[in-house]
């Protein structure tokens, strides 16, 4: 609600804007009615299915907004930024303090749809070069602070004093064997 609250001020100011949602929470059903009363010809709202990824054609968005109340975990916020998305959150949890370190979009009150709306404007009208710097500076950031060469960097700090520190070899998983002694 606080979305689509914020949307319908930005179509005061954008009227062509689109919104798609990606998933299908607790909220999902009360959420498309809301959208339908907002937009009853819902052109301008779309709904995808959770599996459905938002970042598999690159440019097909503008920007990520993540209007959260509450610190869940911050997911599609990281796939945002790997996609070089400028960011429009809200001063919850990780996803503040991931745009705040990143320097990659604009952070909002929580429960402030007008200047939620107000952010989200000011990065629509934004120039797509001047979006294209706050995205890469996400992306950039994310590959830094959360690639395996950083787990592994972070692992190594962590243990490389034990004396029985063995270096791991980074695989992709297919399963794990475990023998559990009765």
């Amino acid at each position: 609600d606080l979305l689509l609250d914020a949307m319908t001020r930005v179509w005061q100011e954008l009227p062509a804007a689109e919104l798609h949602v990606f998933g299908d929470g607790d909220a999902a059903e009360k959420t498309r009615a809301n959208a339908l009363y907002l937009d009853p010809s819902g052109a301008r709202v779309t709904f995808h299915a959770a599996n459905e990824s938002a970042f598999r054609e690159p440019g097909s968005f503008d920007i990520f907004v993540r209007a959260s109340r509450h610190g869940e975990p911050p997911m599609a916020t990281l796939e945002a930024m790997l996609a070089g998305l400028p960011l429009v959150g809200t001063d919850v949890s990780d996803i503040a303090d991931l745009i705040t370190c990143s320097r990659s979009g604009l952070i909002v009150p929580c429960n402030a749809p007008r200047k939620l709306a107000a952010a989200m404007t000011v990065l629509l009208s934004t120039s797509a070069e001047a979006r294209a710097e706050l995205g890469a500076a996400g992306a950039a950031h994310v590959r830094s602070a959360c690639g395996i060469e950083r787990h592994v960097s972070d692992l190594h700090a962590r243990y490389s004093h034990r004396d029985r520190f063995v270096p791991a070899v980074v695989a992709p998983l297919r399963g794990i064997a475990a023998d559990r002694a009765v």
